[in-house]
């Protein structure tokens, strides 16, 4: 069985290209074998290099590398881009640039693995570009590469010769492995003693652990039986305590009245609340003196009294008092020499949450009196449900 064999060769050509300027292009090829394990790979490779005298735009630039003037192995372009040829790809491997500022950085390097005789042939570099007229002109270099059959006799020697090395290597590693066994041996016995040991406190604090959850299933027990009784205990009070706050509640239920004071701070608009701000008593926070409003806290049966005085005779005065936007009383006074005093009350049941407010129709004056707390919005729980 023959092998096949590869030296190297280097080769210079010149290609003349009349981009813009005139410049030269060399092309070097070099082939090398390696090999491996197998004893059946060897790699071509084949290096298109330029040499500048000239200056091209990148995308007018196109290197080439292919054998027997049929066969395209590989081309690259503007943009670095590399196509492949007929042969398969997974055998070819290409990386190159094409630098269209500095044509001499622009380069082809190819790699075909795995070569063998039928390979041999004539391998073209070529560089193709536009010239001043833009017509596509191309120079190449050629080399003739013969890749020649090895010997099986060498390949044989080559075997026996990496055999006997590896053979020498063992020998010379032979004793430190023996060294390495009994060393090992010796820290196996430690790591079974400690074992032993181990086992042996486990087992001890296995003891411990038992008896230690005895004595803390007696505490427990102990401490439920105190708890539960205590419980109890609680629970009876919280129940007595419970019946006292509500009998409190019951008791103290009636105690949430309210009257506040008109103050000419707030203008009175017709179809509007009447703010009344001026505190006078206060035994709840139901009524907000900012809005006007009073907010149910909690069902029941409530009372609402609304006064009003007029500045001047003659006014017209109308006063209302709603419930949930709802007329519960309403009145209208005129008197033509005096002051206009206007007064109504309604009783009201409420649900928590209602609102009740005192309410100013479109035909009312708009001038009260608010001096000495003439003008008065009040209210009280009357009986909680």
């Amino acid at each position: 069985m023959k092998y096949p064999r590869v030296n190297t060769v280097y080769f210079f050509g010149f290609l003349s290209i009349h981009c813009l300027n005139v410049f030269v292009a060399s092309i070097k090829i070099e082939v090398t074998n390696q090999y491996r394990e197998d004893l059946a790979h060897v790699s071509l490779n084949i290096k298109c290099l330029v040499e500048k005298r000239g200056n091209c735009r990148k995308t007018d630039i196109v290197l080439q590398l292919s054998k027997n003037d049929e066969k395209r192995i590989v081309s690259i372009q503007g943009q670095d881009k590399i196509e492949y040829g007929r042969i398969p790809k997974q055998s070819v491997r290409a990386e190159g640039h094409i630098d269209g500022d500095d044509v001499s950085n622009s380069y082809l390097s190819v790699t075909i693995d795995n070569v063998m005789r039928e390979d041999s042939g004539v391998y073209i570099c070529s560089v193709f570009y536009l010239d001043d007229f833009g017509h596509m002109q191309d120079e190449q270099a050629r080399k003739n590469i013969t890749i020649q059959n090895q010997n099986a006799e060498d390949v044989i020697r080559y075997i026996l010769a990496r055999l006997s090395k590896v053979e020498n290597m063992e020998k010379s590693q032979q004793t430190p492995k023996q060294n390495q066994i009994l060393e090992l041996q010796k820290k196996q016995e430690l790591l079974q003693q400690r074992v032993t040991d181990l086992e042996k406190n486990v087992q001890e604090q296995s003891d411990v652990i038992r008896s230690q959850r005895r004595q803390l299933n007696a505490q427990r027990d102990y401490i439920q039986k105190r708890v539960s009784s205590k419980l109890d205990d609680l629970l009876e009070n919280d129940r007595n305590q419970s019946q006292s706050i509500q009998d409190l509640v019951e008791k103290d239920s009636y105690k949430l009245a309210f009257s506040y004071g008109y103050s000419p701070d707030n203008p009175i608009e017709n179809n509007q609340t009447m703010i009344f701000s001026v505190p006078i008593l206060n035994l709840t926070n139901a009524y907000n003196p900012q809005d006007g409003l009073f907010t149910a806290p909690r069902d029941g049966l409530y009372v609402f009294h609304v006064m009003v005085v007029t500045e001047d005779p003659g006014d017209v005065m109308g006063i209302q008092i709603l419930a949930n936007d709802e007329i519960q009383a309403s009145l209208f006074s005129w008197d033509a020499i005096h002051e206009v005093q206007t007064s109504i009350s309604t009783v009201v049941s409420l649900n928590k949450g209602d609102i009740v407010r005192p309410f100013v129709p479109a035909t009312s004056n708009k001038h009260v009196n608010g001096k000495r707390h003439f003008s008065v919005f009040s209210g009280y729980l009357l009986k909680p449900f």
